[in-house]
């Protein structure tokens, strides 16, 4: 057999190999974590997603920072409460946070997925409760508030843009075939003021 065959058989092996199902991480209860990670990093159940009880999957608890092992450490509100302010209102929203973790704020008066706006950003955890305070300019019926975890280390805030949106609809948006996996252009904003781009577009801002 010729050196060059020899060559292309391994390369071959070396190509099927990394293919191979026994290369890929088993996440036994789904959780996020690998069985690996769980039995030798997080001491975690590999075959049970909320190994401490606590309502909140391990892989998410990773992720927030709080103990996977430890029913009273997780993330949630703590308090959203309303005062009237004028011809307004003012809402008081407490959370718990972790030390050093980054997270944004959104505000919506329904929970449809369009109403949602970001109106809070890298607020920064210091392992106690944080409390932030949101002016309404009128007495709305309601408003719905969710915390979100920010990943990365930019600190910013993710613009996404799609042309060629004829209506001012969020379906117009949405209905496009590229939406949301394709823009046309992606960016980063360091505060909540996208500007303008012309005509006839798009863009969802996230992070």
């Amino acid at each position: 057999m010729s050196e060059q065959n020899q060559n292309l058989i391994k390369m071959l092996l070396l190509f099927f190999l990394c293919l191979s199902p026994w290369t890929v991480a088993l996440d036994t209860d789904l959780d996020g974590l690998s069985d690996s990670d769980e039995l030798q990093r997080y001491l975690t159940l590999p075959d049970n997603p909320d190994s401490d009880g606590d309502g909140m999957a391990d892989g998410l608890e990773i992720d927030a920072r709080t103990d996977p092992n430890h029913a009273q450490s997780f993330f949630q509100f703590e308090q959203v409460q309303r005062s009237t302010q004028g011809t307004g209102s003012v809402d008081t929203v407490r959370f718990r946070t972790e030390e050093g973790q980054r997270y944004s704020v959104m505000a919506a008066s329904s929970l449809s997925p369009a109403d949602w706006q970001v109106v809070d950003v890298d607020v920064v955890g210091t392992a106690t409760d944080v409390v932030r305070t949101y002016t309404n300019s009128t007495q709305k019926a309601r408003v719905f508030y969710k915390v979100g975890i920010m990943t990365g280390t930019s600190g910013m805030l993710a613009r996404d843009v799609w042309e060629g949106v004829s209506g001012a609809a969020v379906s117009d948006l949405t209905a496009l075939p590229a939406y949301p996996d394709a823009p046309d252009f992606t960016g980063e904003l360091q505060a909540l003021d996208a500007g303008g781009r012309g005509d006839d577009y798009g863009q969802r801002i996230h992070g």
